[in-house]
This record gives C-alpha cells, sequence and structure tokens, in this order.
C-alpha cells in the first residue's frame, strides 16, 4: 500500500473519531440545555396561564360589578296615555246647590245690569221685574210687584234667613215698596238706584227700611 494512501485512511478515521467523542461529549450537555429550556417554556406557559387566570379573576368582578349599575331605564307604559284620552266632563257646581242657593248664584250674574223703571229683562230692570225674572228661571212665577211678592211663600225671620229668601222694604213710601234676595252673610241683590247691586242688611238705611222676608219655593 503506498504510504499516500495509508496516511489519508488514518486522517479519515481520526476524523470520525474525533467527531464521535464530541458528540458523547457534547450529548449530556445538549440534553441538559434542552431539559433547561423546556422547563423555561413550562414555567413560562404556568406563568402564563397563571398571570390570565388572575386576570380573569380580579377582571370578573369588575364587569358582573358593570352590569350590576347599568340597568336600562324603563320607558313609560304604553297604557299610560289611556288616562289622558277620555273627555273630562264639565262641572257645573249649582247643579248639587239647594234651590234657594242657586236663585242667590243666578241673581249675581246679573250684577250691573241697568236699572228701568216697570223693566223686566237684562236690558232693565226695576226691583220686582228683577226677583220675577230671576225666579222664573227656575219655574217659579212671582208677581210684577214688590207688595204683591209677599202673598207668595212662607214667612222667615230676618234671624232665619237663607240665601234665596225675599226680602221686602219700605222705602218711598208707608206701605212694602222695595224688594230684593237674599244671598247670605247679611247681604241681599237688588235692583236699587241706576244698577244690580249688592247691599247689606246692615246699613242703616236698609236697616231701618227692613219689613219683612218670604222664602219662595
Amino acid at each position: 500500500m503506498p504510504a499516500a494512501y495509508a496516511a489519508q485512511r488514518s486522517d479519515v478515521a481520526h476524523h470520525h473519531s474525533t467527531s464521535a467523542t464530541a458528540k458523547q461529549a457534547h450529548g449530556p450537555i445538549l440534553a441538559t440545555t434542552d431539559l433547561a429550556l423546556m422547563g423555561s417554556a413550562i414555567v413560562d406557559k404556568s406563568v402564563s396561564q397563571s398571570a390570565s387566570l388572575m386576570t380573569k379573576v380580579l377582571v370578573a368582578p369588575v364587569r358582573a360589578s358593570r352590569k350590576s349599575y347599568t340597568h336600562p331605564v324603563s320607558k313609560p307604559a304604553k297604557h299610560r296615555a289611556s288616562f289622558t284620552s277620555h273627555k273630562v266632563k264639565k262641572f257645573h257646581p249649582t247643579a248639587v246647590l239647594p234651590l234657594g242657593d242657586r236663585i242667590a248664584v243666578r241673581a249675581k250674574m246679573y250684577l250691573g245690569d241697568p236699572y228701568a223703571w216697570g223693566g223686566t229683562s237684562p236690558n232693565g230692570f226695576d226691583c220686582s221685574g228683577f226677583t220675577q225674572y230671576v225666579f222664573a228661571q227656575y219655574g217659579i212665577s212671582l208677581p210684577h210687584s214688590a207688595a204683591g211678592q209677599t202673598n207668595d211663600g212662607a214667612y222667615v225671620s230676618e234671624a232665619h234667613l237663607k240665601p234665596g229668601d225675599l226680602v221686602f222694604f219700605s222705602t218711598y213710601t208707608s206701605g212694602i215698596s222695595h224688594v230684593g234676595i237674599y244671598i247670605g252673610n247679611d247681604q241681599f241683590i237688588s235692583a236699587a238706584g241706576s244698577q244690580i247691586k249688592i247691599d247689606s242688611l246692615s246699613e242703616s238705611y236698609w236697616a231701618n227700611s227692613y219689613v219683612t222676608a218670604r222664602q219662595i219655593g
């Protein structure tokens, strides 16, 4: 065998021997390194999972608390509109009052209307024409005369007067010459002077002229 060829084979054999030795030497080191890296990965994964779990634990109550304070505002029920859909009936207070009170209320509707001798309408009233007109609104017929109206109804004393009673006076003559309608609180309404007005029975003129009263109806 030539010397050059033998030397070449010797080098090849030495190379393989060196490589095997190196593999044997580095084997445990590489295995240890792989295990270390694997362990690190497991630790990192465990830490990551723990962190994720911790985040869920901390965030979940916050989300739950947010839900508990974010209730939607309830809308008004549609049926509530039905309360305003009905027509409101007009209330007439005089419909439930006694007849005398209704007469008094009606009489005050003509306050300020003019006085007219012999008048029996809102265009002009005299005293008996005014009382005749007001009572006629309730189906009660009275004569057009102050003296004549004393013959209707029942006597009532001044202390027991009620709204709607007729009050009579002697003013410019010795007999009955004036009539009015008592409206309560010591007051009466009549056609006196220039118009329909309210006076007090306590005023000296009327107190001195007062004669009697009648309850009609």
